[in-house]
């Protein structure tokens, strides 16, 4: 009889107020930016401004 293991990768959420998620790491929280990795595009900056919440 074989166990089976699931591990899930934890990554950061942001909800934005337009409505928008992306999922990704955040790498860095500076001034006013929040800099994330999805894993489907290079890193970007998003506005804390921008950012209802964030999971």
């Amino acid at each position: 009889m074989g166990l089976l293991f699931c591990t899930t990768a934890l990554a950061d959420q942001l909800i934005l107020i337009n409505g928008d998620r992306i999922t990704g790491t955040i790498s860095r929280v500076w001034d006013a930016e929040i800099t994330i990795e999805p894993d489907y595009a290079d890193e970007f900056k998003v506005e804390i401004s921008a950012v209802k919440s964030i999971i």
